[in-house]
């Protein structure tokens, strides 16, 4: 089994070095076919908008995880889908800001350091959203991420939240390719308490790939870029 991996400086550091060096133009345009829009105009004015999430990597019980959400059933797109924090930047807002007001708001959870940004990707409702990856510098419990649902209850566009190890999210068989309405593959992260799936689970598999270098097709464990990174990474 693999070695339990913690978020340290020297590894939060090397990740930061390789997003910057990714393609600055490179966009993800998961454009709906004009047969499955079922309003061309409300597409065309999501198109004009720009969201915001947060990838939000933290140690929980001092392992290295992921945070995410589960949206509400009661909003009018994703409804009851697992997702990062996040939403529509506001006007005069940065991207940054827009991530990080966003997790505050959906999970309570503070002082998020922004390491950079993945590939801007439209949402399947026309919306371009950019992920914003960053690193919550406190000790986090179970019961924290626990106490942190009766907080997310309040908003009302999050019913619950939960965290995931990055040694579940690599571990063998949690990842599977699915065709998506007969158009696109797309990875599903099947974990507990529900899987992840559609822009989120796209967004998480670019995260692993691009920003840990985790090969999904030759490699079962999370493997580290280099020495320093591994020393870093390992308890």
């Amino acid at each position: 089994s693999s070695a339990m991996l913690r978020f340290e400086q020297r590894f939060l550091e090397a990740m930061r070095r390789r997003l910057r060096l990714l393609p600055p133009t490179k966009e993800y345009e998961k454009m709906m076919p004009a047969e499955l829009q079922e309003d061309a105009a409300e597409y065309a004015r999501r198109a004009r908008r720009c969201a915001a999430v947060a990838v939000p990597l933290l140690n929980v019980e001092g392992e290295a995880a992921m945070l995410f959400t589960v949206r509400s059933k009661r909003v009018n797109t994703h409804a009851g889908h697992v997702s990062f924090p996040g939403g529509h930047v506001d006007a005069g807002e940065t991207i940054h800001a827009a991530a990080i007001r966003e997790l505050e708001e959906e999970t309570a959870v503070r002082d998020m350091q922004v390491l950079g940004e993945w590939h801007r990707v439209r949402a399947i409702t026309g919306t371009m959203v950019t992920p914003v990856i960053g690193f919550v510098p406190h000790e986090f419990s179970r019961i924290d991420i626990g106490s942190m649902v009766q907080h997310a209850r309040s908003s009302p566009e999050v019913d619950s939240c939960f965290s995931v190890t990055l040694r579940e999210l690599t571990s063998p068989g949690i990842r599977e390719m699915n065709h998506v309405r007969g158009r696109w593959v797309m990875p599903r992260f099947n974990v507990m308490p529900q899987p992840i799936w559609g822009l989120t689970a796209f967004i998480l598999d670019g995260v692993l790939r691009d920003a840990f270098n985790w090969d999904a097709s030759t490699s079962n464990e999370l493997v580290l870029s280099n020495k320093e990174d591994q020393e870093a990474c390992a308890d």
